[in-house]
Parts: C-alpha cells; sequence; structure tokens
C-alpha cells in the first residue's frame, strides 16, 4: 500500500462544499438588492413633488429582508465552520485506518484518545483493526475543538509557527463566534476572552476597518468574517492534504 495518505480528493470536497455556501450567500444578498432596488424605483414612479413611500407590506418586507440577510451570514457562517469540523473528523479518521493498516501504531495519537477494551472486537485481526478505530473515532470525536484540531495538526506534523499558527488562530477564532452566535446570542463572555488570550473578539468589517467585541458586546457576522473565513479553511487545509 502507498506510505503516504493523499487527502486531496477530501480537501477538493470541502473546498467546493465551501464554494456551494458561499453561492448560497450571494444569491441571497442579491435577492435583498434586487427587492431593494424595486422599493426604490416604485416610490420614485410618478410627478408627485416628493416620492411616495413604500406600502407598509413592501417596508416590512425590506426590513424583514435587511434582518433575515444578517441572520443568514451568521448561518453561512456556522455552515463553513460545520463544513471544517466535518473535514478534520474525516482527516483523522482516514489517518488512523492508514497508519492501523501500515502497522505504524507508534503514530497513534495517544493522549487525549482513549481505548475502551470492553468495545474491542478481537475476532480477528481486520475486525480489531476496525474496532480499535472506531474507538479512537468516537473518543476523538467527543473532544473539545481545540483538542481535535491538536490532534489531527499532530498527525499530519503541522508547523506550529507561522503561516500555520495564524490559519489554525483564526480557525479557532471563527469556530468560537460559531459557538457564541449558536449558543450564546453572540454575547462574549470571560471564558471566550480567556480562551483566545485576548481583550477583544476582533473581525473585518464591511468598510475594511476592524471590528472589536469586548466583554458582554455582542458578535455579528459580517460580510468580510466570511471571506476571511473561506481563505482561511483553504490555507488550513492544505496542510492536511498529505499524511507524511
Amino acid at each position: 500500500m502507498p506510505s503516504r495518505l493523499n487527502l486531496g480528493p477530501l480537501r477538493k470536497d470541502l473546498l467546493d462544499g465551501c464554494r456551494e455556501i458561499n453561492a448560497a450567500l450571494v444569491s441571497q444578498e442579491d435577492a435583498v438588492k434586487l427587492s431593494s432596488g424595486v422599493v426604490h424605483l416604485v416610490s420614485n414612479v410618478g410627478s408627485a413633488p416628493s416620492p411616495a413611500p413604500a406600502s407598509d407590506s413592501t417596508a416590512t418586507e425590506i426590513i424583514f429582508g435587511t434582518i433575515g440577510l444578517k441572520q443568514f451570514r451568521a448561518y453561512i457562517h456556522g455552515m463553513l465552520v460545520a463544513n471544517w469540523q466535518h473535514y478534520l473528523s474525516t482527516a483523522f479518521g482516514r489517518a488512523i485506518d492508514h497508519l492501523l493498516l501500515r502497522g505504524d501504531v507508534k503514530r497513534l495519537p495517544k493522549t487525549p484518545l482513549s481505548i475502551r477494551p470492553r468495545a474491542l472486537d478481537p475476532g480477528s485481526f481486520s475486525r480489531l483493526r476496525r474496532s480499535v478505530a472506531a474507538n479512537l473515532q468516537d473518543s476523538f470525536d467527543g473532544l473539545p475543538y481545540d483538542q481535535r484540531s491538536s490532534v489531527v495538526r499532530s498527525l499530519f506534523k503541522v508547523p506550529k509557527d507561522d503561516p500555520a499558527g495564524e490559519a489554525f488562530g483564526l480557525l479557532k477564532k471563527h469556530v468560537l463566534i460559531r459557538n457564541l452566535v449558536q449558543h450564546h446570542h453572540g454575547k462574549v463572555r470571560r471564558r471566550d476572552l480567556d480562551e483566545l488570550g485576548v481583550k477583544t473578539i476582533d473581525i473585518p468589517g464591511d468598510d475594511g476597518s476592524r471590528i472589536s467585541h469586548a466583554l458582554d458586546e455582542v458578535v455579528k457576522v459580517t460580510r468580510p468574517a466570511i471571506e476571511q473565513l473561506t481563505r482561511t479553511l483553504d490555507d488550513a487545509s492544505a496542510y492536511f492534504e498529505v499524511l507524511p
């Protein structure tokens, strides 16, 4: 069997999925822009001295469209993070299978993963191998994100210095933002700042500026933040394309 595991096709699936997710956002943004343009056009038709306001129903639709777009951006951001988490889990599983098939047990992660002896099936070598792999996969999937990321980076011998360190630091922040938005209404907690080792959670703003979120402030996902996450997923996944 090949001495190195090539996960190029898996990475392609990740990036293709990211493109599809971003395409859904572009489509939604275009729909909102089109609706806003129609309201502006209708309000300026005729010879009245001042533009007629949009009807209540149309104005309400546009207001809700804007609010919905902000929520949809948060949803898209969460989908990208979920795509990355699935990629990490799959990359780990394939790496473990590859190492077991090669008999390279010394490279199997020792901590913080664990194998439950009662769950092992010693009926045959192949069944035992699959049982060990399933045990390790279950243990891996139950770990916090930071530990999962560390385990896979160790398996693939990813360097800790930049640019790799910067890419995985950004991903850690985006995973935390996703958890904040989904489970805590986006409100920044002390533990979140401590986990990142920062005083504020910063994301790029729509006008090119940096938006800083301090303790108890609410993080709102911006379009540039989604673009930053997408680029970082591309950069980080390249480190897992081939298992040394």
